[in-house]
């Protein structure tokens, strides 16, 4: 989960439309669930929150958060960060406010959840403090994307582990593509969307939530990444 992916850019600039609503479910509780009926390990996982936010509403919020965390400053040429780190357990929480050098551009409040557990604990830690991030900072602008990552795993490699996802999640509008760029490893790349969840974008008239990631690599390994509604880190 590091820099921004290219491919999840291109998709953003071709959409027609993205809409993010109140989702029926929770995507990544749906996913890990699905991944757990398949009796695949998860690596990790990540939710990211994020809010565009009016400067002087931003700034008060970040003095509320100094009078019960620490607070660290970080400057580069484009913007000034504000970040929270806390931890709840394996649950890990960041809280950052960005705000832009240049004044055109809005400043933005973002929350990542992550960890490299999924069990009951973590799970129930994450749906309360999800809650309340929601509930103290965020309306229903706030846009939410989610990710988890699981390796090399027998069942991945079998061809009824993408069968059964499919039927779990209950994929339509599948879309796949192949990446050879990179010699070292062979990327299948799906495009798919659930009506589990009502948050979706927009791709060549089609709606879509969930991208999917599988590398092959010459080991023999795998590696499959799920985002929704798409990936916004590099896989």
């Amino acid at each position: 989960m590091k820099k921004v992916a290219f491919i999840s850019i291109i998709i953003f600039i071709v959409s027609n439309t993205v809409l993010f609503q109140s989702s029926k479910t929770d995507d990544l509780i749906d996913i890990a669930s699905a991944l757990e009926s398949e009796r695949v390990t998860i690596d990790n996982w990540e939710v990211t929150l994020k809010e565009k936010i009016g400067r002087s509403q931003l700034n008060e919020l970040m003095n509320e958060l100094k009078d019960s965390h620490k607070v660290t400053r970080d400057e580069n040429k484009n913007s000034i960060q504000y970040e929270v780190v806390n931890n709840i357990g394996e649950l890990n929480t960041v809280i950052k406010a960005i705000f832009p050098k240049d004044n055109q551009y809005t400043s933005e409040f973002v929350v990542v959840l992550y960890s490299e557990v999924w069990n009951d604990e973590v799970k129930s830690s994450y749906v309360k403090e999800l809650k309340n991030l929601e509930q103290t900072y965020f309306t229903k602008d706030v846009k939410k994307f989610s990710c988890i990552t699981t390796t090399d795993d027998a069942i991945i490699k079998s061809d009824k582990f993408l069968s059964n996802l499919t039927n779990y999640l209950e994929l339509r509008h599948i879309e796949k593509q192949t990446d050879n760029i990179q010699t070292s490893k062979q990327t299948e790349i799906i495009y798919a969307y659930s009506p589990l969840w009502r948050q979706s974008i927009t791709i060549q008239d089609k709606p879509s939530n969930i991208q999917i990631v599988m590398e092959y690599a010459q080991n023999g390994s795998v590696q499959v990444t799920i985002g929704t509604p798409i990936l916004i880190n590099e896989y």
